[in-house]
């Protein structure tokens, strides 16, 4: 049973929700639906009950019916960001403070140009891999982890050798041509669970979670045996690479600079090889 207080504070919330264009409901955190706009009692039949069953029309929570990323509220009380990608929907929450929180609930055409925008925004238009933004962001969510619970976690530093030579050669449109190339080998040659970033010019970061530094170097060194095996014209591409593993006191910073510093190692022991620090 809620307070007059609480009544008056959960009310105060509804001119604002019915501005949206599109589904919004108040919610608390123990999901249950307190308030909806007017385009969320039209969409959905029941008004009462917990969010998972007026919205989605499950009978347990969404994240034990689609995973642990399925709820924007609990994603949002995991200090994580506040979003969930569906097929059909995007769900958005946002805490309003005292354990209220609002779920938005985007789907069709404007579901879909969220995701376009959003990937627009994450990725390296010429590779389609992440970009240094979405990488820090990752990175730093991975080493949240390794201080808190001590997981294994390693990131290779790439660099292409003698870049400049294959642009000055053969030209700007090649050397694209190369990295779209190089980026697709890296992707192939990691797993679902591990991110690959371009980093900047002809520079990709891997990160790898759950890898200790020894399966880093594996994994770098089946790059590089992929990469040397590819040919611009008589040319032949190599990399040197840089394998480092994270420690609690590593940050975002430090952790890459030793991963570039690894790398450089392999460029003055020779090229085309791959250095652990």
């Amino acid at each position: 049973m809620r307070t007059v207080g609480e009544l008056e504070e959960v009310l105060s919330f509804k001119k604002y929700i019915d501005s949206f264009s599109f589904p919004v409901m108040l919610v608390n955190s123990r999901c249950d639906v307190l308030l909806l706009n007017d385009i969320a009692r039209e969409r959905f039949s029941n008004g009462h009950g917990k969010c998972y069953t007026v919205a989605h029309g499950f009978d347990r929570p969404c994240w034990e019916v689609l995973g642990r990323n399925a709820c924007p509220i609990k994603r949002l009380a995991r200090g994580e960001e506040g979003c969930s990608i569906r097929e059909d929907k995007i769900l958005i929450g946002g805490s309003l403070g005292n354990g209220l929180y609002l779920e938005m609930v985007l789907d069709g055409g404007i579901a879909e140009t969220l995701v376009n925008l959003k990937d627009l925004a994450e990725r390296d238009s010429l590779t389609g891999l992440y970009n240094r933004r979405k990488m820090a962001e990752i990175l730093d969510f991975e080493l949240k982890k390794v201080k808190r619970y001590g997981c294994d976690l390693s990131v290779i530093f790439l660099d292409m050798d003698n870049f400049k030579v294959i642009n000055d050669t053969f030209g700007h449109s090649a050397g694209d041509l190369v990295l779209r190339k190089v980026g697709s080998i890296v992707q192939e040659n990691i797993r679902e669970t591990d991110v690959a970033c371009r980093y900047g010019g002809e520079e990709f970061l891997v990160i790898l979670p759950e890898t200790d530094a020894e399966g880093a170097y594996k994994v770098a060194e089946k790059i590089r045996k992929a990469v040397g095996r590819i040919c611009v014209d008589s040319f032949g591409l190599s990399l040197s690479a840089g394998v480092t593993q994270a420690t609690k006191e590593d940050t975002l910073n430090t952790l890459i600079e030793r991963a570039d510093r690894a790398m450089y190692m392999a460029k003055k022991a020779g090229k085309n090889r791959t250095c652990l620090l």
